[in-house]
């Protein structure tokens, strides 16, 4: 899993609206920009999330000693419904 992370990662860096190949990560093209201002950044930031989703998954399950744990376990989805209904 650690392998399709890096591929997917680097992928996610070089494709998108603008193409970047992947000569410009090596030269001072312009385009090097769009990476580490836009598509790196994102990138970071997506594996941090899903990490701590992870972690936070992981965290209830001891939490209940429950190897199926949910979020409905500990009332975040009757409090999601109610907060549905009164907006």
């Amino acid at each position: 899993m650690l392998v399709a992370l890096c591929v997917l990662a680097c992928l996610s860096l070089l494709v998108g609206r603008v193409s970047v190949p992947f000569d410009a990560w090596l030269s001072d093209d312009p385009k090097w920009a769009i990476i580490t201002e836009l598509r790196l950044p994102r990138t970071l930031l997506a594996m941090m999330i899903g990490g701590a989703l992870g972690l936070a998954g992981a965290a209830m399950q001891g939490y209940t000693r429950n190897p199926l744990a949910d979020p409905g376990v500990l009332g975040v989805s009757a409090m999601a419904a109610l907060g549905a209904v009164l907006t």
